[in-house]
């Protein structure tokens, strides 16, 4: 609302967390009809919950799994030092470890991709 007032550029990165219509419904003063030119919610628009053996309880539509699918298990391994992890390991350590993950994806010095909600947010603040 804020930026909205002032015009400022501003991008609201977030989770979808398997509840799209939810953040339609949150964000509804600034997405669809309602887009303000300033603002962007920016939001991965699908649902990644695995139709088989899927984790008990763990939520498949945030970043730790995005990642893991924009790079694949071998560079997340070789960035965060887990060698040999499976993929719902890999998952389990970024979601456990945000801070130490983030910092190692930072550090990277080779080929990463980032979701692409997060390089539309990017995009758009540097208008």
């Amino acid at each position: 609302q804020i930026a909205a007032k002032l015009k400022k550029q501003v991008a609201v990165v977030t989770d979808n967390d398997g509840d799209i219509t939810g953040l339609k419904r949150k964000y509804a003063d600034y997405i669809d009809g309602n887009k303000k030119d300033e603002i962007l919610i920016s939001y991965d628009k699908n649902d990644h919950t695995p139709e088989q053996n899927p984790m008990p309880k763990y939520n498949y539509n945030t970043l730790e799994n995005l990642l893991l699918l924009s790079n694949g298990s071998q560079i997340l391994q070789n960035i965060l030092n887990k060698s040999g992890a499976t993929d719902d390991e890999l998952r389990l350590f970024m979601k456990g470890n945000k801070t130490s993950c983030a910092l190692s994806i930072f550090e990277y010095t080779g080929s990463f991709i980032f979701p692409s909600y997060i390089t539309e947010a990017i995009d758009h603040v540097q208008k």
